[in-house]
């Protein structure tokens, strides 16, 4: 199992990143190390996840897996996504349209992607 933040200085914010493991694995650490009172269970059936807590860390990424298969880069992007929204969201930038704050979102999904290629290769 690794993890790390990226941090995200010009929004104040992060994304704390957990990968290479079981849902069961993920789940247990989330608890203990966060005192998440949840049961996980949601995450049986799959490989990767977003999640927004009202504590720390407020947004997590759980990848199962990531060797950098084309696959893990689309899971990736994916999860990415969905925390780009939620951060744009509590910032107060709407992300409903093209025509309101699409690039914000698309440069953070850029950077959260990139920091966690980065910090997964060291």
């Amino acid at each position: 199992m690794r993890t790390f933040f990226v941090e995200i200085p010009v929004f104040k914010s992060h994304v704390y990143v957990v990968t290479g493991c079981s849902w069961e694995q993920y789940a247990s650490h989330m608890k203990r190390k966060w005192n998440i009172d949840d049961d996980f269970s949601y995450l049986e059936k799959s490989d990767a996840t977003a999640q927004t807590f009202d504590g720390e860390p407020y947004r997590s990424i759980w990848l199962q897996s990531f060797k950098g298969k084309p696959y893990d880069y689309g899971v990736l992007a994916h999860e990415a996504t969905h925390c780009a929204i939620r951060i744009c969201e509590n910032k107060g930038i709407p992300v409903d349209s093209w025509k309101t704050a699409d690039e914000t979102c698309a440069y953070l999904v850029d950077y959260i992607v990139s920091e966690i290629i980065k910090k997964h290769r060291k």
